[in-house]
């Protein structure tokens, strides 16, 4: 039996890579996915991959109807991932410690980023993210806020690119995100032809994080879900 997922709702999913409960989903990787696990030099990393993929196969399989591991998950050219021989639509991501799943009927994409990491100089890579009336707005902030409206800005707009699918392939700097008395975030891409029905939302993370979320603006529902790791509660998160 497969969860229902009509058109109009994206389903999001967030878990907890460092839970080394979440190992118990290692037997469900593909042959290739564990070959990749064991390249990461750190033992964390290939956990936190291992943990990653296999709680994706587990939720994904719940929509499909399917065996988790029986699942083949590829990716096109430009890395935008699917399930073969399904319609159904999904975008993970992760930062640190924490992953986070979209799963749609239409094209999604969502990212998720610590925003606490000291190597990071967000000044110097304003040029690259920002466009120019976004960099003249977080330049007259404080240190603090300049950081946090960067990340929203960088996972908003890695979200976008991910729902195109083009991965970050396009000119970050040629996307302005504009917020509307909605909440919502509106779109304005000078590279992109012909106008794509697509918005923003910010989700809820936890503290340390930002993530946001990209679909079509006809969605009008998106249920969020936080399982443990235990099979059992993923199926009953999947039928709340």
């Amino acid at each position: 039996m497969s969860v229902p997922l009509q058109s109009d709702t994206v389903d999001v999913w967030r878990w907890d890579l460092s839970d080394s409960a979440w190992d118990q989903c290692a037997t469900l990787l593909s042959r290739d996915e564990a070959d990749k696990a064991a390249r990461f030099r750190c033992e964390h990393l290939q956990a936190q991959y291992r943990r990653g993929r296999g709680v994706l196969r587990l939720i994904l399989a719940q929509y499909l109807g399917r065996d988790p591991a029986s699942l083949m998950l590829i990716c096109d050219a430009f890395g935008k991932p699917a399930v073969a021989d399904s319609p159904l639509h999904f975008n993970l991501s992760h930062s640190s410690r924490e992953a986070i799943l979209a799963i749609a009927r239409q094209p999604v994409g969502i990212d998720i980023e610590y925003t606490e990491r000291a190597d990071i100089d967000v000044v110097s890579l304003l040029d690259l993210v920002c466009h120019a009336r976004e960099k003249q707005v977080l330049l007259a902030l404080d240190e603090v806020d300049c950081r946090l409206a960067f990340y929203r800005l960088w996972t908003q707009k890695e979200a976008y690119c991910k729902a195109l699918g083009h991965g970050l392939q396009k000119t970050l700097s040629e996307i302005l995100i504009l917020q509307q008395p909605t909440g919502r975030f509106h779109i304005v891409d000078s590279g992109e032809a012909g106008e794509r029905q697509l918005e923003i939302r910010s989700l809820p993370a936890p503290p340390g994080y930002l993530a946001s979320l990209c679909v079509s603006v006809d969605v009008a529902q998106v249920r969020t879900y936080t399982p443990t790791a235990d099979s059992e509660a993923v199926l009953q998160a999947a039928d709340a």
